[in-house]
């Protein structure tokens, strides 16, 4: 489950309101969208070679084979040599910068990238492996003096290079990061609380928790500045407000004095134009408010009259109107003998008529006669709509005709006056002349208003500019922080609500930073105890505090049990013991599609004791990871041979001209033969015993060499580092393990014994030997031929890997 969808279930329990919930919502919708990341399939990557070619103290040529898989690997050097030269050329071509050369102010150390004794182009080759995907190079190669000038790209057989960045390890190469050179090693302590945060903050994979937290403080920001812009302008409005004599003005005042924010309330005063007042510009505005006339509904009405009026005639003297007018009479009889009871005839007087039968006979009768009239009733009905709408079509006499102040213009005074006459008279004839004369003269009557009304709104019009010849300004700044307050809305209920947001949503990212932190705060301490040896400081615990520019890591520091306030007590090897402690566990992390680290320097400054400390350390982190560690200190690789750990060391001579070897000294299966002749020398040693040893340690080497050769192999078809060790598990002797490497089935061991017998004379019977010397079953063979004919059969095993 993605973290967006771990916060939408959170957020359906209900402990935040709606809208704050709408928030956090909107917030989430920046990390939707799915990131371009091919680091999902390109896992599991290891280095298998290095290429380094005119770039700083690299000049001719040279390649450094780098055994893909997890193994410690040590490159030793002077100073100068070209040892850094080799780790800063692997970090310049993934990340196409150097941490020495961040600091783009030191123009020096950028201009120093270009070997001094090279001609020609630069370039830089890192051959990968990686899970699922065929062998890939990265490359980068430039010419000129500018190195930004160099792409670096991925090139994979038969297809065209393309920008390494599309392999979409920007974030990963940051969150993750392989490198770590000696100026880092210093730095990550000593370059303010910042950096140390956020190197550990980023491991914690909660950038999507950032990105929401950033939405809403933003939509906070706007929100603070949307408000304070708006009341910094009503409080220049105001006092120009109260500096009016206008009385809307102060209206406008007095209510905005009653609350704190009321753009509707003084919106209201606006459009109702006065706030009250009885002024001439309040009278002007009432008169500039009555519409105009519906001379359009008013025809149409007209017309509707007419025709109905021409369908009424058109039924006199017909059947229809006689059926009609019988129907109404018998309506009226029945009515009358079911009310009054009336039984003699109301026409012709005939008594006792008006019975049972008689009423029968007649509903029958009006049911008859109605069919026949309804079109004729139909036009009646038509006839009276028509003529209420049209009564009903002149609009009531505006009370402020009558309402006219003393001070009002003669002229406009005087149309005002006729105005009102007129319309009265006009409702009048609307509501009491007969319905033809009203047709005749609606039409006239209600346009002679319209032209008089005309006039009048004229006159006010100008009455009134002249009226608010200040306040017509003033009104409309007015009117325009209406809008704009009205469009922010309640803005204290938001602020509350986006708090809201930002404090659940920092609660909940707090409560999953805890979660993640708690295992590689065990990593953490468990690294430095390693390192510190006999160190008297203790690292107990540490937490990441604090947040946008205050950010920093709270590390829990004794001195003999005593609380240490500040890193101050440190020493220089136990700063860059610590600074180790924080990175090796970040970049072992199984999340990392990097399985390779590289180390520049990291011994300089430490005891002996804790350089043991650090080789032990390296030993654990290389069971998982290719570690390749360059130093120009011979204590590393010192203790990597007294500790018997399995290292691959190699190191670098320089020649005239930065002409640069890399040379190997030792590796698992040279230690081993190196071991078995020293032991085939001693002749302190009982020979049952030297025989027994030799025999397991010339073993050894060829499991190792097979380990190494295999792994080799199947890391550089993509296979993945866990059936890579299952596939070694189920070798369980030195027999499968040849079977293994030869046959690539450890179940053919015999056809892998024929093979080894054709490429060397005797091979079946060496293995037999160190097989059985192991037990210490004796053998024919003396211990010197023994470590000859083995160092023999491990050159054979890498020419046909080779071949």
């Amino acid at each position: 489950m993605s973290l967006g969808e771990t916060v939408r279930d959170r957020l359906e329990t209900g402990e935040l309101g709606v809208a704050a919930r709408v928030m956090i919502e909107e917030a989430l919708a920046v990390i939707d969208a799915p990131a371009v990341n091919d680091t999902a399939t390109m896992s599991e990557v290891f280095l298998t070679s290095l290429t380094v070619e005119g770039f700083r103290g690299v000049g001719r040529k040279v390649s450094v084979p780098l055994r893909p898989g997890p193994g410690l690997m040590v490159i030793t050097g002077r100073n100068g040599s070209g040892k850094s030269s080799l780790a800063e050329s692997i970090e310049l071509l993934l990340t196409g910068d150097n941490a020495r050369w961040a600091d783009r102010k030191n123009a020096d150390l950028r201009k120093g990238w270009k070997n001094l004794h090279h001609q020609g182009s630069t370039q830089i080759d890192v051959e990968l492996a990686a899970t699922g995907v065929p062998m890939m190079t990265l490359s980068r190669q430039w010419d000129g003096t500018d190195m930004v000038t160099g792409a670096s790209m991925v090139k994979r057989p038969g297809k065209d290079p393309v920008p390494l960045t599309s392999l979409g390890w920007a974030q990963a190469l940051v969150t993750y990061r392989p490198f770590l050179s000696y100026g880092e090693l210093g730095g990550l302590i000593e370059d303010g609380p910042s950096r140390l945060h956020d190197a550990i903050a980023n491991i914690l994979g909660l950038e999507e928790f950032t990105a929401v937290k950033e939405t809403l403080s933003a939509r906070k920001s706007v929100l603070k500045a949307q408000v304070k812009s708006s009341k910094d302008a009503w409080s220049l409005l105001a006092n120009e407000l109260k500096g009016s004599a206008d009385p809307r003005a102060a209206a406008i005042v007095a209510v905005a004095a009653k609350r704190a924010w009321a753009p509707a309330q003084v919106e209201a005063l606006l459009v109702d134009g006065s706030g009250g007042d009885d002024t001439i510009a309040g009278w002007c505005r009432s008169i500039a408010a009555i519409g105009a006339f519906p001379t359009g509904t008013l025809e149409r009405w007209v017309e509707a009259a007419r025709t109905a009026e021409a369908a009424v005639a058109g039924f006199h003297g017909s059947d229809a109107q006689t059926a009609l007018a019988t129907a109404t009479l018998l309506e009226q009889a029945i009515g009358l003998h079911r009310s009054a009871h009336v039984a003699d005839c109301p026409v012709c007087g005939t008594a006792s008529v008006l019975n049972d039968a008689w009423l029968a006979g007649a509903e029958a009768d009006v049911s008859r006669l109605q069919a026949g009239a309804a079109a004729a009733r139909e036009a009646l009905r038509q006839l009276g709509v028509a003529e209420r709408q049209l009564r009903d079509s002149l609009p009531q006499v505006p009370a402020v005709l009558a309402q006219r102040p003393v001070d009002l213009d003669d002229s406009v005074a005087l149309t005002a006056g006729e105005l009102h006459t007129a319309w009265v008279a006009a409702a009048g004839v609307f509501q009491s002349a007969p319905l033809e004369a009203l047709m005749q003269d609606a039409t006239i009557t209600v346009a002679a208003l319209a032209a008089t009304r005309a006039e009048l709104q004229t006159g006010a019009a100008l009455m009134l500019e002249a009226a608010d010849g200040e306040w017509t300004p003033l009104a409309r700044r007015v009117k325009a922080w209406c809008v704009g307050a009205s469009e922010l809305g309640d803005s204290d209920a938001s602020m509350k609500d986006v708090t809201a947001a930002e404090q659940w949503i920092n609660g909940l990212s707090d409560e999953f930073r805890e979660q993640r932190l708690a295992p590689i705060r065990s990593a953490v301490e468990s690294v430095w105890n390693d390192l510190r040896c006999d160190s008297n400081i203790t690292l107990s615990n540490f937490e990441l505090d604090g947040r946008g520019t205050r950010r920093r890591v709270n590390l829990e520091l004794s001195v003999d049990d005593a609380p240490a306030p500040t890193l101050g007590v440190l020493s220089q090897g136990e700063m860059h013991a610590l600074a180790l402690s924080l990175f090796l566990p970040r970049a072992a992390l199984d999340e990392s599609p990097f399985r390779f680290l590289v180390i520049d320097d990291p011994v300089q400054a430490m005891d002996p004791s804790k350089v043991d400390g650090l080789a032990r350390q390296l030993a654990k982190v290389a069971a998982t990871r290719q570690v390749i560690v360059l130093t120009h200190d011979d204590r590393l690789p010192e203790a990597v041979r007294r500790l018997g750990i399995d290292a691959r060391v190699f190191e670098v001579v320089r020649g005239s001209k930065s002409d640069i070897q890399v040379e190997k000294r030792i590796d698992p299966t040279e230690r081993c033969l190196m071991a078995a002749r020293d032991l085939s020398k001693d002749t302190k040693l009982p020979a049952d015993i030297a025989r027994q040893v030799v025999a397991a340690q010339c073993r050894q080497a060829l499991e190792a060499e097979c380990v190494d050769l295999i792994q080799t192999r199947m890391i550089r078809a993509g296979t993945s580092i866990v059936k890579v060790d299952a596939a070694l598990e189920k070798a369980n002797t030195l027999n499968d393990m040849l079977s293994l490497l030869v046959m690539n089935d450890a179940r053919r061991s015999n056809e892998a014994g024929v093979l080894l017998e054709g490429e060397m004379r005797g091979a079946r019977d060496l293995i037999s030997a160190v097989q059985r010397g192991t037990h210490g079953t004796a053998t024919a063979v003396d211990t010197g031929t023994l470590v000859g004919e083995t160092r023999k059969l491990v050159r054979v095993l890498r020419h046909m890997e080779a071949t």
